[in-house]
Parts: C-alpha cells; sequence; structure tokens
C-alpha cells in the first residue's frame, strides 16, 4: 500500500536554504588562506533586532557571502533562488563591483566562480567534491 498523499508548504526562504548550503561547502572545502563571511539575510530577525542590526550599520543590499583572497582583494557573492531579481541596492553594488560582484542561483554555479576567482580550474575542486576533500586541507570552526 502507498503512503497517502500529503501537501507540503512551500518553501518560503529557498534563498535562506541555498545560503547555508553554499556557506557549509565552503567552510569544508575552501583552502585555508581564504576567508569568508555570511550576511545576516538568510537569518530571520525579529523587528527589535532587525532595528539593532541596522542601527550598527546593516544596510539593504549587502552581498550574502564575502570572499577574502590570499592577495587581499575582496570578492562578492549574491545568492538568488530560481526567479530571484537583484534589488535596486544590488544592482548599484554589481555595477561598482564589476568582476568582483557574482549572483549565483546554486552551489556548482558557486563552485564555479569561486574556483575561477582562486584560479582552481586544474583541481577537482570544479568537479567533484570528494577529490577536493582529498587536496584542500578542511577548514575549522
Amino acid at each position: 500500500m502507498s503512503a497517502p498523499f500529503r501537501l507540503r508548504a512551500p518553501n518560503r526562504r529557498p534563498e535562506a536554504d541555498l545560503q547555508r548550503q553554499v556557506a557549509s561547502m565552503l567552510r569544508a572545502y575552501l583552502p585555508g588562506e581564504v576567508w569568508f563571511t555570511t550576511s545576516l539575510s538568510g537569518v530571520p530577525l525579529t523587528p527589535a533586532i532587525a532595528r539593532a542590526a541596522k542601527s550598527a550599520g546593516m544596510e539593504r543590499g549587502a552581498p550574502d557571502i564575502s570572499i577574502v583572497l590570499p592577495d587581499g582583494d575582496t570578492r562578492y557573492v549574491e545568492l538568488k533562488a530560481a526567479g530571484g531579481v537583484l534589488t535596486p541596492e544590488q544592482r548599484v553594488l554589481a555595477a561598482v563591483l564589476g568582476d568582483r560582484f557574482a549572483v549565483c542561483r546554486s552551489w556548482p554555479e558557486v563552485r564555479a566562480v569561486v574556483g575561477g576567482w582562486l584560479q582552481l580550474h586544474d583541481l577537482a575542486w570544479l568537479t567533484d567534491a570528494q577529490s577536493v576533500r582529498r587536496q584542500l586541507p578542511r577548514r575549522t570552526a
């Protein structure tokens, strides 16, 4: 006998889920000399905490992920779920930052962009996470 059909609630935070996935993968596979951080955009905030974050300097349109390369250059990734579009603030930031800003919709897209920034074209970073795990040092929390 098959399981009864059940409707599932739609995922109301697909970008937050994507951000958690990408952060987890970056934490596991980035070379140790590369530093990254994520914004709070993937975290639900109460109105009081949102006001506190804004007063502390959190701005609309901040990229989801900031990556500091070994040479000190900083790159930015904005994650968008299927159908997601950049906000006006993000469009301005993308224009200002040029090729230091990327919009990605999946972990494979992030992997390709970051691999290009790090010139990891010859590593399995671009194709096979198991091989990457053997080649790159694990990051510590």
